[in-house]
């Protein structure tokens, strides 16, 4: 009898993807769980990876498997915590009573994760599939200690899965155009998902949901139609049935492809008419004269990306005896401005490109060294947000090496400015 593979996703396919860190634009099993363990500093620095990846800063998959592999030794993950977050992880919705009914005599389950070996091998397990039919990006290494000192990295996610599936049929005899069926979850899933016969998406990224031919919320939903398309394609070859339903798959992917490449040509041309109303309203829109007015309007000019402390509106307060000048004012809109734009490649909503062409990043930088953190931490915590960032601006006048100190708030998803031209205590300034 003649087999059909059904190739899965892992990580928040086979299992639940529960963490998520804010920003990022998907939940994990195990990358960010792993971050979330280590700490608040390991965490941020997982953030920025993913900045870095969507700014296409890595030149592969690989790289950025090695640049959070370097977090987790930095940060010192042990193999009990390590252990102990793949034991939890749960199976998604209807995946163990799928496993169990599925025929073999039918059916070939193949594993391919960008994720880590050690939660395939258990799913592996558990789940009844072959050793020889998984395959994951990262298999760590710890030593007697339980330390870890190394990882095996392989490409496996994003277009390299295909790949894994091309290498399996192969070793099969199957066809690519005919002979398996994929379920993921994640916008890594789009390219192998366009590619497969039939696909299914549980609890889909918005980008899987439009390649798909059907979203799901419980594996179970896909048992009967996977076996249907099971017997179109096998007992029905050469038949008028079989010739239609390949011929129906291939419409169904072309018109998927269309349809994105459609969708993408009108949302760019949103955002370019967005731009232009933008430019228009910021080159038309008076500015305030009098320092008491810069902060409200400063609300409602950058509301969206940025938010003001108390402290940040008694240290502009406070210095109004100085005399502030209209060059002042404008100079601190000036500030505000490459925060703005800074704020906005937080959200990613300007590539890093257009950020690096707008901000010079010399008046963006880091304020805290590790000695400064260590001595005024406290200090430096405005509501619970760090304010690690600060901007400084020599030429405004009536303040003494001026600076405006702010730090990304996870929680609203804007900046939070904390002082305004003022400078913090640090270990050399007290």
């Amino acid at each position: 009898m003649k087999k059909m593979l059904i190739v899965c996703d892992v990580e928040g396919t086979i299992f639940q993807a529960k963490y998520k860190i804010q920003g990022t634009d998907y939940a994990s099993s195990m990358w960010q769980p792993i971050a979330h363990a280590l700490g608040s500093k390991a965490e941020n620095e997982e953030f920025e990876t993913h900045l870095k990846w969507d700014n296409e800063e890595y030149k592969n998959y690989i790289d950025w498997v090695k640049a959070t592999v370097a977090i987790h030794k930095k940060y010192q993950l042990r193999k009990a915590v390590f252990q102990r977050l793949v034991d939890d992880a749960e199976y998604m919705p209807g995946v163990v009573e799928f496993f169990k009914k599925l025929d073999r005599d039918k059916f070939i389950p193949v594993f391919i994760t960008g994720g880590f070996m050690e939660l395939a091998r258990r799913a592996k397990n558990e789940l009844k599939v072959d050793s020889a039919d998984i395959y994951a990006a990262c298999n760590y290494i710890f030593d007697s200690n339980g330390h870890l000192v190394d990882a095996d990295i392989k490409s496996s996610d994003f277009e390299d899965k295909i790949t894994c599936v091309k290498e399996k049929l192969e070793f099969y005899g199957l066809s690519i155009d005919e002979d398996w069926v994929f379920i993921g979850d994640g916008k890594n899933d789009v390219p192998i998902a366009e590619m497969a016969p039939y696909s299914f998406g549980i609890n889909a990224h918005k980008e899987l949901k439009k390649v798909v031919a059907q979203p799901i919320d419980n594996f179970m939903e896909a048992f009967e139609d996977i076996n249907a398309f099971y017997d179109i394609i096998n007992t029905a070859k050469g038949s008028t049935a079989h010739q239609r339903k390949i011929l129906e798959i291939r419409a169904n992917r072309q018109r998927q492809r269309e349809r994105l490449v459609e969708e993408n040509l009108e949302m760019r041309q949103q955002i370019e008419e967005l731009k232009k109303r933008i430019d228009i309203l910021e080159n038309t829109i008076p500015k305030p004269t009098t320092v008491e007015a810069i902060i409200p309007f400063a609300e409602y000019y950058y509301g969206e990306n940025i938010s003001f402390s108390k402290e940040a509106r008694s240290s502009l307060i406070k210095n109004a005896a100085a005399g502030y000048t209209q060059r002042y004012i404008e100079g601190v809109f000036e500030q505000l401005n490459y925060i703005n734009t800074w704020a906005k490649y937080m959200k990613k909503e300007i590539s890093k490109e257009e950020y690096d062409s707008i901000v010079n990043n010399k008046k963006i930088t880091y304020a805290l060294s590790e000695s400064t953190e260590a001595k005024f931490r406290e200090e430096y915590t405005d509501s619970g947000v760090l304010i690690n960032m600060h901007m400084y601006m020599r030429s405004l006048p009536n303040c003494d090496r001026p600076r405006t100190y702010f730090g990304w708030d996870k929680k609203h998803n804007k900046v939070l400015i904390s002082t305004m031209c003022e400078h913090k205590k640090t270990s050399k300034y007290k």
